[in-house]
């Protein structure tokens, strides 16, 4: 999650090519990282099959969550800077890691 995040922090060309081509409705993009998410969700359920992460959630949908969260970030930068007390990206990732990692705990973890 923190390299995505800084990945896309520090190549906003990317988030641009990322958001023109959702607009666009571009599948090329789903089909060539399938194999990529394939492998995330893969990960991830190996972690619920050692008890690491709660069993009662898609692990594709776990991979969608960061990718989503982390991508509209810098996609709408630009208008929640205007919202007040939203803070910085190292601030926003923080927060985001604490909720997310969190809720992926099994629930004797929480």
């Amino acid at each position: 999650v923190v390299k995505y995040f800084h990945y896309l922090r520090d190549n906003p060309a990317v988030v641009r090519l990322l958001a023109w081509s959702h607009i666009e409705g571009d599948s090329s993009c789903g089909r060539m990282d399938a194999e990529l998410m394939r492998l995330g969700a893969e990960r991830v359920r190996q972690a619920q099959q050692a008890g690491a992460v709660r069993a009662d959630v898609n692990p594709a949908h776990v991979v969608c969550t960061f990718i989503h969260t982390c991508t509209h970030w810098f996609e709408a930068a630009s208008h929640h800077a205007q919202w007040p007390g939203v803070g910085s990206d190292d601030q926003f990732l923080d927060d985001f890691l604490k909720i997310f990692l969190d809720g992926l705990k099994p629930p004797q973890q929480h």
